[in-house]
């Protein structure tokens, strides 16, 4: 879990690494007591976001493989 939060801090390949922690957050809401439920759904609603988005202009993802804009309404 180490890794895959370092790698979504650092933006390197987030989507991957969102996708990877989707599941592992929704095995902790079902096995939590102590963890309020609340933040735990915000956790998985914020990795499902950042595996649908992509990571930011200064992540290490868009040094790699460039900066990709979507544009809507063309």
């Amino acid at each position: 879990m180490f890794v895959l939060a370092a790698a979504l801090g650092a933006g390197l390949f987030t989507r991957s690494a969102a996708i990877l922690t989707t599941p592992i957050i929704a095995v902790g809401f079902s096995l939590s007591d102590n963890v309020p439920c609340f933040a735990l759904t915000l956790f998985g609603l914020v990795a499902i976001a950042l595996a649908l988005s992509g990571a930011g202009a200064y992540s290490v993802d868009a040094i790699l493989f460039g900066r990709r804009v979507i544009e809507f309404g063309k």
